[in-house]
Order: structure tokens, then sequence, then C-alpha cells
């Protein structure tokens, strides 16, 4: 009698063959990840850097624009007005009410893109030419994947000159103090303050 043998010629993979592709698999798989983290994070950066300096001259042209209103408006003497920056939402304040509130971004948690302060650092009233200068500093309120929230996005200078000036005087007040830092991690000191406008 013939016997015939059968042979299993089907191949199969090793269990190292599998663990090898499967840990291909994941390599590939978080490098991706790590890919679209960084181009989300890119993202937001790009798009705060560019917002930020939109807000910003906005910003800039409500100071101009209400000082100039009342340093040349016929407001009693003695009377005072002050202009600040809300430290809850960054809206512009004229004796503690709204001048004008711009609507922010907000990440899941509802926290605001950035925070908006005037810093004394680059605000005060320079009597002799007139000028008055402001700073305007923008700070990311977002926890980035590669990055933390209190990075300095945006400072912002200005001055405008008020004409025959010589109806009152400026005070400067601190509100209050924070601390963010630069992309390079060094850290930055904002005072944030009021302005005091009282009139002769």
């Amino acid at each position: 009698m013939r016997c015939i043998s059968k042979r299993n010629n089907k191949k199969a993979f090793t269990l190292v063959e599998l663990m090898l592709a499967i840990a291909i698999i994941v390599l590939i798989s978080s490098l991706f990840l790590s890919l679209m983290i960084a181009i989300k994070d890119s993202y937001y950066r790009v798009y705060n850097a560019n917002d930020s300096t939109d807000y910003a001259q906005l910003y800039a042209q409500a100071i101009e624009n209400v000082i100039l209103r009342d340093t040349q408006s016929n407001i009693a003497g003695g009377s005072s007005i002050t202009y600040s920056i809300s430290t809850s939402d960054s809206a512009f304040l004229v004796n503690g009410v709204p001048a004008f509130t711009l609507e922010q971004m907000t990440n899941a948690d509802g926290v605001l893109k950035w925070n908006i302060y005037l810093d004394g650092d680059g605000t005060y009233f320079d009597e002799a030419s007139g000028m008055f200068h402001y700073k305007f500093v923008f700070v990311d309120g977002y926890d980035y994947e590669f990055g933390n929230p209190g990075t300095v996005q945006l400072e912002y200078e200005g001055a405008f000159w008020i004409p025959h000036f010589n109806t009152g005087t400026f005070e400067i007040n601190t509100v209050n103090s924070v601390t963010a830092h630069y992309n390079d991690g060094t850290a930055c000191n904002i005072n944030n303050v009021s302005v005091v406008y009282t009139r002769s």
C-alpha cells in the first residue's frame, strides 16, 4: 500500500513577527498623534498672534478716544475719571463701567484665549511733550500640549498727543501684579494699572 503524506505548505506569522508588526503600528500611530497635536498647537498660537494684534489696535483706539474726549470736554472741576481693564473678562472700563467688551474665543473649559493688561511699565503722561503713552500686554490663557498658559503673546505700545492740555492731572495706580513668561522662558512681571484723570 502506498502512503501519501500531506505537507502543510501554509506559512504563518511567528510570534516574534507578530509582535514586531504591532510595535511598528504603535510607533507610527504615536508619531502621527504627536504630529496632529503639534499642528493643533501651532494653529492656536498663530490664531492668537493674529487676533491679539487686531484686538490691541481696538483697545488702543478706545483709550485714545475716551481720554481725548474727556480731556477736551467741559466736565466739572475736581471730577475724576478712571480708565482700566477688567481682570475678569478684559473689558475696557471707564469708571468701572464697560466702554466695550470684545468677544474672545474660549477653550473647552471656558478659559479665555488671553488676558489683557494695561502695563504700568509703559503707561504714563509726559507733561513736557503732552504725549500720553500706553502699553497693553496680552498673555496667553490656553494650556497647550507643548506649552503652558501665561506666555506673553503680544506687547503693544503706542502714544498720542493731547492738544492744549492744561485742564487736569493723570495718576497711574497699580491694580494688581501678574507674573508671566516669554516664549524663551524668561520671566515677565506685569503691573496692571488704572489711569485716573482728575479735572482741575
